[in-house]
């Protein structure tokens, strides 16, 4: 993690507060944990979103994803809970903070919410599947979805 406040504050004047709807909600629909905003046209090679993070990520796993990433933390601050060797660990990121990931690292973001979180998160190109980090094993995503609904599963769990 680097620590990078001046850029983040640049940052933070410049894209908040944004004046259009989100692009996506991330979640179930009825109550998104992260309201995104794409900052230019979907590409291949490289993206660039504004998030904010109003709730906690899926508890029952750890999540990676389909390609490597750099969030910059804008404003408000994130638990972010991250695998280690030993079980988990967890880090708080805030403004100024400057996280870059592999696809593979596993973690999950819950911010603290005294303040809005605000990240810009930038990706790579799509380099693998993305998934969920279950005690079993690593299970790709449209699995762990399928088993979450209705509520009978916790998604790490086979119907």
């Amino acid at each position: 993690m680097i620590r990078m406040s001046a850029l983040a504050s640049r940052l933070k004047r410049r894209l908040l507060p944004v004046d259009r709807p989100p692009d996506q909600l991330v979640g179930d629909p009825d109550a998104p944990y992260i309201f995104r905003w794409r900052l230019w046209p979907k590409n291949p090679l490289i993206n660039a979103y504004l998030h904010n993070v109003v709730r906690a990520d899926d508890e029952a796993a750890l999540h990676d994803h389909p390609w490597p990433s750099v969030s910059i933390m804008l404003a408000g601050t994130i638990d972010e809970t991250f695998a280690a060797r030993k079980g988990e660990k967890v880090r708080k990121l805030r403004a100024g903070d400057v996280v870059l990931r592999k696809s593979r690292f596993a973690h999950r973001l819950s911010p603290v919410l005294t303040e809005p979180a605000w990240t810009l998160f930038i990706t790579g190109p799509r380099v693998r599947e993305w998934g969920f980090h279950c005690a079993q094993g690593w299970r790709d995503w449209k699995t762990f979805v399928e088993a979450r609904k209705g509520g009978k599963y916790n998604g790490c769990d086979d119907p």
